[in-house]
């Protein structure tokens, strides 16, 4: 029972300050779906504003899409190696030995040498985040395939959230930390959604994109914490088609590469 003395008696001035209130909280902890109206399937995104290509670029301007390919080259490496996974935190990893970008490890968003915060779809048909930048969503290009010719899926990208931060080195875990949550939509979308925060980093949705995509069957009866020498199924433009072990290994060009025709 309320006495007297305590008893809080609303006049209308502040009525109408507890109802706009309980208004606002309930606004403040509502879904954030309410918020998402404005997220629109692209073919790129940037940290601010809009990237510098537009949705039918053919080709990024420092590249020569004439340019002859064939040859070989043979690239020395300091030190050694005995694993074909650079995301973990055992062992000597190919990529390290090399120095060289990935060769066979794709993602699902691509940068361009001439913007600062621009990533455009790789993998992915459509990237879309909105405004608050509190998810990003992507839609898998129906082409994108495996070396074995089987397609990427939503579950590859799934899987390899889900193994980066369980199994990953400390690195990836930190720098793919802020997603919260990866879930398949339709047949071939997946959203990552991130950690609430007082202020959002507009980067998320870039940082997401770059993560890089496993095939899930292949990695079915492999640990992917333990170094290995097997050489994994690849989507890239690029497969390893010898090894020997601790002293060289050898990329070829991919003839049946799904990208091939991209920009």
């Amino acid at each position: 029972m309320v006495t007297d003395s305590r008893r809080i008696t609303f006049g209308r001035p502040m009525l109408l300050a507890a109802l706009l209130t309980t208004l606002c909280g309930g606004l403040a902890g509502a879904p954030r779906a309410l918020a998402q109206a404005d997220a629109v399937p692209a073919h790129g995104i940037a940290m601010h504003g809009e990237p510098k290509y537009g949705p039918d670029f053919e080709h990024f301007d420092y590249v020569n899409p004439d340019a002859p390919k064939g040859g070989a080259i043979t690239i020395r490496a300091i030190g050694t190696f005995n694993t074909f996974n650079p995301y973990i935190l055992e062992g000597d990893s190919y990529y390290t030995s090399w120095g060289g970008d990935d060769r066979f490890y794709e993602t699902l968003l691509t940068s361009s040498d001439d913007e600062a915060f621009s990533e455009y779809c790789l993998l992915c048909e459509t990237v879309e985040t909105p405004a608050d930048r509190s998810y990003v969503q992507f839609v898998l290009r129906e082409n994108a395939a495996w070396s074995d010719g089987t397609p990427v899926t939503a579950e590859d990208v799934i899987f390899s959230y889900e193994t980066l931060l369980a199994k990953g080195h400390p690195f990836y875990q930190d720098y793919w930390g802020s997603i919260v949550s990866a879930t398949k939509v339709g047949d071939r979308g997946v959203r990552f959604d991130f950690e609430e925060a007082e202020e959002q980093n507009r980067e998320l949705p870039l940082i997401a994109g770059q993560m890089p995509i496993f095939q899930q069957a292949w990695w079915a009866d492999r640990e992917f914490d333990v170094p290995t020498l097997d050489v994994p199924v690849s989507s890239g433009p690029y497969r390893i088609v010898d090894v020997e072990p601790g002293v060289s290994f050898t990329f070829e060009r991919n003839p049946d590469y799904w990208g091939k025709d991209l920009p």
